[in-house]
């Protein structure tokens, strides 16, 4: 069922990605790296109380240098505008790894959630530096908050540029 409910969320059906991972959990829930994946697809299905409860056993079955599950809680914190802990997750993880990109990310969307954007863009940019093309589209949605639309444009392009059939 793990391996059924990582490919049904890879190819973006999520429905049979959520029953498949609920099923996994009651069959061993001591899997806090398919808890983790669970508790991530529940925020995108914005069910984020459920998704902030899976985050946090997650949390409790791994080991402290964990950091996406940190960074996984962070950002349901963050859409739960829990953002003084969100906040802690992530610079904990940056302590120890200041060029991880998903905290960095994480940290640049909790930044523009406290409307600090020039901070967030700070952040955002630093967290494109791998050839992951997910990290120029929020800098271009963080560009266009801040009214910077040459550089949205730009940000957007590399994009498309790393990944020409992105959405």
């Amino acid at each position: 069922f793990g391996t059924l409910a990582s490919m049904a969320y890879r190819f973006g059906s999520l429905p049979m990605a959520e029953r498949a991972f609920e099923r996994t959990l009651v069959l061993d829930p001591d899997r806090p790296g398919i808890r983790q994946n669970y508790g991530k697809l529940l925020r995108e299905l914005g069910h984020l109380d459920a998704s902030e409860r899976e985050l946090r056993i997650a949390l409790a079955q791994t080991s402290d240098d964990d950091s996406r599950t940190r960074v996984n809680l962070a950002e349901t914190l963050v859409a739960l505008k829990k953002t003084a802990e969100a906040e802690t997750l992530v610079s904990s993880v940056l302590a120890r790894e200041p060029k991880n990109p998903e905290a960095l990310g994480a940290k640049g969307r909790l930044l523009l959630a406290q409307n600090r954007v020039p901070e967030a863009l700070a952040s955002l940019q630093q967290a494109t530096a791998g050839s992951d093309p997910e990290p120029f589209i929020e800098l271009a949605a963080a560009y266009l908050q801040a009214n910077r639309v040459a550089d949205a444009r730009n940000a957007a392009t590399e994009a498309l540029r790393r990944n020409p059939g992105h959405p």
